[in-house]
């Protein structure tokens, strides 16, 4: 089955859809990268660079990248 992940943001403070949280297949640090990654301003065309990312998150950029590449199959 085909879950949409999305997220709603409004400043600083954003919403996790619950399909996210209750996703079997997805890790702790998984669903950590989608939340920090959608902590930053993706809608005005910000993007974290993979080091950004990692050091928002307080993980390793390996682990981050591997991260993406779950979420995003």
């Amino acid at each position: 089955m085909d879950i949409e992940i999305r997220d709603t943001r409004n400043g600083d403070w954003f919403w996790v859809y619950r399909a996210l949280l209750e996703d079997a297949h997805l890790e702790s640090l998984d669903k950590l990268i989608y939340a920090t990654l959608a902590s930053f301003e993706g809608k005005r065309g910000i993007f974290p660079s993979m080091e950004g990312l990692a050091e928002r998150a307080g993980t390793s950029e390996r682990t981050a990248q591997v991260a993406i590449k779950k979420l995003i199959s």
